[in-house]
Parts: structure tokens; sequence; C-alpha cells
């Protein structure tokens, strides 16, 4: 078995749908103003050269198709959030989209979260239950990263914590739009496309709250301790995804494996295998039901989902493991 112990930046590279919208939301209620007039002109000076930057761009995200004797689907990889270059995609791909019956994601129901949830109780705090020398480690860090609300985050649960801490690379880079999955999601209700999910809120939610507070300020330790190789590795594999090339994205993607799983815990296998396999696995079943049913679905999931190669349980790699479709990336 070939499992590695994945980092962190595994959300990041686009796992989890819902818990980068809710972050997000977290974020602009709670996020602090810290904007002098100065500041304030610097950011509509670099939104007007992020404007002039745009306008000419455009890239084509990885994209598979996959046919078998009756039918052809589409399968796009997503990264959750990113900047205005997320939404500038190839007409190609806007065609073909438009031209699917159906259109397929993660999650697509009206479920709200409740930020209680995530609120510590009982006068618990973060300080209070990791101990002095992790805590002290986070205020060292916030002074360095303001934008890791120490104040408020203390009042958090350690799941929201560490689920914060994923996507600090792209908040402190503004890269705070929402992913391909909801810009295709809107286009597909203007067009009154119906619109399938694999999956609900309730079940992603449960995958990210299911664990011990002593796996969740391990990898909080672990994203301090070597935020900068994330930050580094995030930003990397964003510019990747936007380049569309295979190769490309499973080296940046690969490139987060780094430890044997000899040397994980038994909670880290086990979200390791929450988080992707057994959705994989989901995934793929419910795709192959697409064609047996002979639907012509544009499907969008994170982008691990589509080429991870841990157990070889990615969906590309499961379906051309069957040999019985033909599977192309689309150009």
């Amino acid at each position: 078995m070939e499992t590695k112990k994945r980092k962190i930046l595994l959300i990041i590279v686009g796992i989890l749908l819902i818990i980068a919208s809710f972050v997000m939301g977290f974020y602009n209620v709670f996020k602090f103003d810290t904007n002098s007039k100065k500041e304030e002109t610097k950011e509509v000076k670099e939104k007007e050269e992020e404007k002039e930057e745009t306008e000419e761009f455009s890239y084509m995200p990885l994209t598979y198709e996959v046919c078998d004797e009756d039918s052809c689907i589409y399968i796009v990889g997503s990264i959750h959030l990113g900047d205005k270059r997320i939404d500038k995609i190839d007409k190609k791909l806007l065609k073909i989209f438009d031209e699917c019956d159906y259109y397929a994601e993660e999650v697509y129901d009206d479920y709200e979260i409740d930020l209680e949830m995530f609120m510590l109780k009982d006068g618990q705090t973060i300080e209070s239950l990791a101990g002095p020398e992790l805590y002290a480690k986070m205020q060292e860090f916030e002074k360095k990263h303001p934008v890791f609300m120490l104040k408020t985050l203390n009042m958090t649960t350690p799941a929201y914590m560490f689920d914060y801490l994923d996507l600090l690379p792209f908040i402190e880079h503004k890269y705070t739009r929402e992913g391909v999955d909801n810009f295709f999601e809107k286009r597909a209700e203007k067009n009154k496309k119906e619109i399938l999910a694999f999956e609900t809120s309730e079940q992603q939610m449960a995958i990210l709250t299911g664990y011990s507070n002593d796996f969740y300020f391990d990898q909080i330790e672990y994203s301090i301790d070597n935020y900068d190789e994330l930050e580094k590795e995030a930003m990397e594999t964003y510019e990747a995804y936007l380049s569309g090339d295979e190769t490309r994205i499973k080296d940046a993607i690969a490139a987060e494996d780094e430890e044997d799983d000899e040397e994980m815990t038994e909670e880290e296998l086990a979200f390791i295998d929450e988080l992707l396999t057994k959705r994989n696995i989901n995934m793929v079943e419910v795709i192959e039901g697409y064609l047996k049913d002979n639907k012509k679905v544009f499907v969008v999931v994170g982008e691990a989902h589509v080429v991870s190669d841990i157990e070889e349980s990615g969906i590309i790699e499961s379906l051309k493991s069957k040999d019985t479709y033909k599977i192309k990336v689309i150009k």
C-alpha cells in the first residue's frame, strides 16, 4: 500500500466545498478592520491592476471526457477558493457545459451552518485546551499573521481552527473568491439546468468534526511550524491548477506527500479514509450510474478527488482501472 501522510493542504486542493464556504463566511463576519486610508487607496489600485491583468486571461481547468459505448460525461477538478482569475474559464468549456443536460457537484442543498456548533462552551477556550506551549506558539504566529484572529479563534473549537488554518494562505493572499463549482452552479441555475449532488452538507460537516482535540491540535501545530512551506505549496498548487496541465497538477498534489503511513496515527489514517478514499469510491459509483443511465452530466468536484493517487482511489484512476471507458483530457 502506497498511502502517504497528506499534509493539511489537502483541503485547500479542493476536497471539501462546505468548509471553504463556511470559513469565509465566518471570516467576513468576524474580521477586524485594519484598513487605513492609505491601505484603502492601495487596495483600489491593486483591484484596478488586477482587472487589467485578468481582462485578457482565460484558462482551461483540467477536464476529462469519460465515455462508454452510449454516452459521455465530463469531469472537472475544482479548487474551492481563488482570485478573480478563477472565473476566466475558456469558452470551449462553457460550450461543453451548456450542451450537458445535468450539472453535478459535491453538495447542493439548503443546509445552514449554525455558528454555535463551532463555538466552545462551558467556559472552555483554545487556550485552556491547547496548553501553554502550543498557545504561546499561536500568539507568536498571530504577530506575523494578523488575520489569524486569535482573540476570536480562541472561542472556536479546535476543529474550526484547523479548518481556518488550512485556508489561511488563500485569505492572506486575498484569494477569497468562490471557486469553479460556485461559478458553474450559478450558470446552471441561470440556465435552469438540473443540479445533482454527490453528498449532503451534513455528511461533509461530520467528516470535519468527528475527531479528538488531540488530532486537531497536532494538525494545528504542524501548520504553524511549517506555515511558510505550506503557504508556498498552496500558491504553487493554485498556479498549477490555473495552468490546466495534468502533469503539473498531479506533481503539485503529489508534492504534498512526505511521511510513510507507518508514522500516522489511527485517527490520521481514519481521517484520510473518510476524507478521500470512501468519498472517491462513492463518487465513482455515482458517475458510473450516470453513464449507465445515459445522462450527459457535467461534474465538478475537488481536484484532489479527481487526480488523487492515494491507494489509486482517485476518480480518474479508478475509472481507468475498470478498462471499460474511453477517457481523455479535453484541451
